[in-house]
Parts: C-alpha cells; sequence; structure tokens
C-alpha cells in the first residue's frame, strides 16, 4: 500500500514564465511602486479600499493584480500554482481568479484544493470560452482598509496529451 499521496502535478508540464508574461493591473493614478514589490523571489501587492480602480472608466472596487498573458486556454486541463500569504487584517478580498465565464460573470471557478497532497475541493465553472490566471488582491464584499497579498514560486502547467 503507498501511503504517499499522488503529486497533484503528475502528468502536468510546466510551461516557461517570467515577467514578460505579468501584466499588472493597479490603480491608475498611482505608479506601480506605491502598491507592487518584487524582492528575494516575492511578489507583494497591497490596495487601499479608498484607491481609484485601475482605470478611470472602471466600476469595479480598487485591485493590485498580475494577470497572466500569453497563456490563455480554452480547452485542456490547465494548472496555477504558487505560494501565497495573506497577512492578518486582510479581509474581503480575492486573492486569485480565473478569469472567462459566461455573461454576466467575469470569473470562473475552476478551483482545485490539495492540502498534504490529497484533493479536498473541486467546484464547477460559470461556462466561458476562453481563460486566464490572474493573483494579488482585489476589493470585494465588506474588504478591509488594507488589503495584502505576497506570493512566490508562481507555475503554470498544462495537462499532458
Amino acid at each position: 500500500m503507498n501511503c504517499w499521496p499522488e503529486d497533484p502535478t503528475h502528468g502536468f508540464t510546466e510551461l516557461p514564465l517570467n515577467t514578460s508574461n505579468y501584466q499588472i493591473q493597479k490603480p491608475y493614478n498611482l505608479p506601480l511602486c506605491n502598491r507592487y514589490s518584487f524582492v528575494n523571489g516575492v511578489h507583494k501587492l497591497w490596495v487601499y479600499s479608498t484607491d481609484k480602480p485601475l482605470s478611470k472608466s472602471s466600476p469595479t472596487k480598487p485591485r493590485t493584480e498580475i494577470s497572466i498573458t500569453g497563456y490563455n486556454y480554452s480547452s485542456n486541463v490547465w494548472q496555477f500554482e504558487g505560494y501565497g500569504y495573506v497577512p492578518c487584517g486582510t479581509s474581503g478580498v480575492c486573492i486569485m481568479q480565473v478569469l472567462g465565464a459566461s455573461p454576466p460573470h467575469a470569473t470562473t471557478l475552476q478551483l482545485r484544493i490539495y492540502i498534504d497532497g490529497t484533493l479536498k475541493y473541486e467546484a464547477a465553472g460559470r461556462g466561458g470560452n476562453s481563460y486566464h490566471f490572474k493573483f494579488g488582491v482585489y476589493g470585494q464584499i465588506n474588504e478591509s482598509y488594507y488589503m495584502e497579498s505576497r506570493w512566490k514560486d508562481i507555475k503554470v502547467l498544462k495537462k499532458c496529451d
């Protein structure tokens, strides 16, 4: 009997990922350094509930997020992997999204949660036909005044055929 759970990345190929794949969205009226840093391999993203949205015409709440470009997908099985940390006091935020859904939704939930190598939660999506990954902080409902998340070792993987 095998005591070790199967590696959740078994059968997946890690795709090349670098800063050219990162499109950073932040409050439109601030320089990037006021809401994002990358030090010692850690992406730190933060925003305040009083910040502006990502564009003057956006009706959304404040965010500082990295949208991964170059790996939009419409079929097969894909996986986002990274180590995320949310400091105490941050609440009411989205820290990771899979963008792409059927209207009226912008995001679809394609979430698989593994804890200690064992699948704990899997949810259905919201339709759509083109998806991509985002991570950071995005104010939602009853968000805290200060919101932050930190990420390292970000990977995008695709299931081998």
